[in-house]
């Protein structure tokens, strides 16, 4: 085979890469070699041919390498909306309609009412942020004072979920917890480095929620047609997902969950228009949370009339 050819199909390779990189943040090698029509060996040596420019997780997804990433550079308006979540939000997409939409905020022609925020106003707050930005950028071990308690971390990134600021971190034994911002009482950053896991990245890339775990449970839950509108319209469940909607109008949808208590909570809310189908021991565990309440609530009522009659007596 000619050299030449084949040097130029490495070179187009590499490009189409190096494209799909920035554009959508990160790459399949699996995917890649299915696309390129060549084994993931091929794949594999060409990737490692950008050297640390590009990271890799257990399951072959190649990401830029945050050591990498230019100075002094804003990233377009397409891409912040994608990232900060607006582009879900928004009803046009495209540089220059997100610029005509961010005028119309501006001269309010549009409104927009976010959940109302945890703010961080005092000195310490805002300095404490700063330093932990730096520390992610940098891959730099972190130890804070939290909740009584000094812990070592390694800093992976700062999230704002549903209005709280919190640091997904790793702490001692490697697993990745959310400390909330405004509880951390102070901040030592340290100036040795850690190596961060490309498959913590790409598990944050999916979260949603604060109850951090690389290992969820999956829960199965049906949602009756009276408030089918509010889970269709947007997710109401950690990492929801609609899996079908039966004849009469009734939802089946997924949720993955770290803690049944993250669910359970939410799931109050909605009775008695919702319940648990799977697994049978979480559907089995709300029920009896539910009889225990509501027997308190019995216990508590029967006090206060016993209490009514005895003043009336």
């Amino acid at each position: 085979m000619d050299n030449s050819s084949r040097h130029e199909r490495l070179a187009n390779r590499i490009a189409l890469i190096l494209l799909q990189l920035f554009k959508d943040g990160a790459v399949s090698r699996c995917e890649l070699a299915s696309r390129f029509k060549v084994t993931e060996r091929t794949i594999y040596r060409d990737l490692n041919r950008l050297g640390e420019f590009v990271t890799c997780s257990k399951a072959g997804v190649y990401r830029i390498s945050m050591q990498n990433e230019a100075e002094h550079k804003l990233p377009s308006l397409e891409s912040l909306s994608e990232k900060t979540g607006l582009s879900e939000l928004l009803p046009l997409s495209g540089e220059s309609s997100l610029r005509n939409i961010l005028t119309a905020i501006e001269y309010k022609r549009i409104k927009i009412l976010p959940l109302p925020p945890e703010t961080l106003d005092s000195e310490q707050q805002k300095n404490i942020f700063s330093s932990l930005d730096k520390a992610i950028k940098e891959s730099l071990v972190c130890i804070i004072h939290y909740k009584g308690k000094v812990r070592t971390l390694h800093p992976y990134r700062l999230m704002n979920l549903k209005g709280v600021w919190y640091l997904a971190a790793t702490d001692a034994e490697l697993m990745i917890k959310a400390f909330r911002l405004s509880a951390i009482e102070w901040l030592d950053v340290k100036k040795s480095t850690f190596t961060p896991d490309s498959d913590i990245h790409d598990y944050l890339d999916s979260e949603d929620d604060a109850w951090f775990s690389m290992n969820k449970m999956e829960v199965m839950v049906e949602v009756l047609p009276g408030i089918t509108r509010y889970f269709e319209r947007r997710n109401i469940l950690p990492q929801q997902k609609i899996i079908s909607k039966t004849p009469d109008g009734k939802l089946i949808v997924s949720t993955r969950i770290a803690h049944r208590d993250q669910l359970f909570s939410t799931l109050r809310f909605w009775l008695p228009n919702v319940r648990i189908v799977s697994p049978r021991a979480e559907a089995n565990a709300f029920a009896a949370q539910l009889s225990q309440y509501i027997s308190h609530l019995a216990q508590e009522n029967d006090l206060v009339t016993d209490n009514v009659s005895q003043d009336n007596a």
